[in-house]
């Protein structure tokens, strides 16, 4: 261009064609966002209006006599001469011509130019006058737009997800090639199709109710899982996000959206909860088969042990009186093996739980010793206990897993001590504002534990010696449920020993406090005590084990009770339609139907007659379930067989007494 212009009429009229340009427009481009100008044959300006400061920083007196091409860098200059050298030839007008000119500060300005060609009165051409329009801001965003575009195309086409468009009748409007990689179709063949073609049935009912419902509430959805079906025919599970697409007037046009292949996590949940199922079901069947077991062991027990204490209040030689200890002694450590297993099998599927009720602490610990003394004296050993004054009587927690845990301690000593003496302590801790941590130590001088054993005595099954085992009996079941229950209950067992020297346990554990005044521990009552309480009573003994109904039944009418014998559940309900009973003892299993379904229909009767009989649940299953079960259902009492039959007054006197 600057070529073309030195070839052109050496003499020039602009400054008269610029005096006319200037008188002509003057008014209109003082005040215009857009740059006026012109320049002459040689792209030399000849006007500048004042808009030149703001868009170049120049004044307009600056500019007069600068060419056009020197406000643009070199690389710039050559392109835009490259494009308007054919133009200015040919005397053209042009329209948005872009081009980058520099600032006066050095930063660059994109501006599009508009211009006209000027001929003087002879038809002589003189120049060009135009317009130029900052469009810097523009293009930046139409750049940034191009690239956000190329961007968001970028990853649409690399994306893991499948990106779609349906219309509001269904029809596929856009698909991205990931389709391909989850469902096997090319985008160009899902163009057009109905997605009820390739939706599971069950689905397409799903989406068929629920699709109209977010076209009428204008909303999109979050992780719906749908199957859809692959080109080779198999189901992959789709969990699909999308928004709603509106036209100007606000209405559902279609849905835009992404869905990712989920098939291989919802088919590991899928086989998890099959597993978790199976596992479920198994914890059932173990559940039933500890519930049997111990149903099966104590029945038998019950009998042999009820039978010893009706036997021991008859005249009995010493001898027989020596046979008969060994049987309740035998029977005894059978029993206390039964009770370990059940224990630790419940502890291990976690369905042994924790009784919490107010308690005295001081009857419990002399209760414990009462009951281990005649065994320490047996062996010429002494049985201690030391209390510090500080201790808390009335204390709320599970007294029975207490007892059990000290008593558990305490006969090992018994048990593995040969002479010496055996000492529990007890002291407080910790106090806190609701609580104390109390510490039990159970001491003996018996045969120790080598260092090396110390980290095995409380592991199921486990003794430090078989010979042990041989000489002193025993599973070794008994140190383990010591620390499971401890550990239930938020405390803590270990020991200190020494081999031949003595061992000491210690077990700390978190107690409720409770106000004073609270009734403390009593003796047991006396059999004859509990029998005057209630006699005669007419009670209806519902047991299908014929030897338990033989020692329920003569223990009872020992006591001076009426006894009637039932040996179902159906035959229960024959005779309570034709005698009145003040009571009535229940076992839970039994054929032809069992205690509960007897207890359901003896309530329900009831509600007619508006009476109500006592019922108390007789069982041999030992679980805690199997209580609450059976005083949900309607018993008002239960006891776990083997009993005592002071254990039974007791109960009976308790559902007895008036509310």
């Amino acid at each position: 261009m600057r070529y073309y212009f030195e070839q052109s009429n050496p003499f020039s009229t602009g400054n008269k064609v610029m005096s006319k340009i200037d008188d002509r427009f003057k008014f209109m481009v003082e005040d215009s966002q857009d740059w006026f100008w012109a320049f002459d044959e040689n792209a030399n300006f000849t006007y500048s209006s004042p808009r030149i400061r703001d868009l170049l920083g120049y004044e307009p007196e600056e500019i007069i006599g600068l060419n056009a091409f020197d406000l643009m860098g070199p690389d710039e200059a050559e392109r835009v001469h490259r494009h308007f050298d054919p133009i200015a030839k040919r005397y053209l007008p042009f329209n948005n011509l872009i081009n980058v000119n520099v600032h006066k500060d050095g930063h660059k300005v994109v501006i599009e130019s508009s211009g006209t060609p000027i001929f003087d009165e002879e038809g002589c051409f003189r120049g060009y006058r135009g317009i130029d329009r900052d469009i810097t801001d523009r293009i930046l965003t139409e750049d940034l737009l191009r690239e956000n575009t190329s961007k968001l195309k970028d990853i649409i086409e690399t994306s893991t997800e499948w990106i779609w468009e349906i219309d509001s009748s269904g029809l596929h409007t856009y698909s991205n090639d990931t389709l391909g990689k989850i469902l096997g179709y090319s985008p160009e063949e899902f163009i057009g199709m109905e997605y009820s073609g390739y939706l599971h049935e069950n689905d397409l009912a799903e989406v068929t109710r629920t699709l109209p419902k977010h076209i009428e509430e204008k909303r999109g959805w979050q992780g719906w899982v749908l199957r859809w079906k692959h080109r080779d025919g198999s189901y992959r599970y789709l969990e699909s996000n999308a928004k709603p697409v509106m036209d100007a007037t606000g209405q559902v046009v279609g849905f835009r959206g992404a869905d990712r292949d989920v098939t291989e996590r919802i088919n590991y949940e899928l086989e998890l909860e099959k597993a978790r199922d199976a596992a479920e079901s198994n914890n059932r069947a173990k559940d039933e088969f500890l519930a049997n077991m111990s149903h099966e062991l104590r029945t038998p027990i019950t009998a042999i042990l009820g039978f010893s204490e009706l036997l021991e209040g008859t005249d009995l030689s010493e001898k027989q009186k020596a046979y008969l200890n060994t049987i309740t002694s035998s029977t005894d450590i059978l029993l206390g093996l039964v009770n370990d297993l059940l224990d630790i099998a419940g502890i291990e599927a976690g369905k042994l739980h924790l009784d919490c009720k107010n308690f005295s602490l001081w009857g419990l610990i002399g209760d414990i010793i009462n009951s281990q003394n005649p065994a320490a004296k047996a062996k010429g050993l002494a049985l201690k206990t030391e209390i510090n004054s500080d201790v808390p009587d009335q204390l709320k927690g599970d007294e029975l897993r207490l007892k059990q845990i000290l008593l558990n301690l305490v006969v090992n000593a018994v048990k593995f001590t040969e002479q010496g003496e055996i000492r529990l302590s007890v002291a407080v801790e910790e106090v806190l504002p609701s609580s104390v941590l109390v510490r039990f130590d159970v001491a003996d001088t018996g045969i120790g534990v080598k260092a090396e054993d110390i980290d095995a005595i409380f592991s199921p099954f486990s003794q430090v010696e078989t010979s042990h085992c041989r000489r002193f009996g025993g599973a070794g079941l008994g140190l383990t449920i010591c620390s499971k229950l401890a550990t239930m209950m938020g405390g803590d067992i270990w020991v200190d020993s020494e081999e031949a020297i003595g061992s000491t346990f210690h077990v700390t554990l978190p107690f409720e406090t409770v106000g004073a005044g609270k009734e403390q521990g009593k003796p047991s009552p006396k059999i004859r005590d509990m029998a005057a309480d209630h006699a005669p009573l007419r009670i209806l003994l519902v047991e299908d084990y014929e030897v338990n109904q033989q020692f329920f039944a003569e223990s009872l009418q020992f006591h001076g009770h009426r006894v009637d014998l039932a040996d179902n559940g159906a035959e229960a309900l024959e005779k309570l339609q034709l005698n009145t009973y003040d009571l009535a003892l229940m076992d839970l299993q039994m054929p032809v139907m069992d205690g509960l379904t007897a207890i359901g229909k003896i309530r329900e009767e009831e509600k007619t007659s508006g009476k109500h009989m006592p019922v108390i649940a007789l069982t041999a299953r030992a679980m805690k379930k199997n209580s609450t079960e059976a005083l949900a259902k309607g018993f008002d009492g239960y006891v776990t067989k083997p009993l005592k039959i002071v254990e039974l007054l007791t109960e009976i006197k308790r559902c007895l007494k008036p509310s």
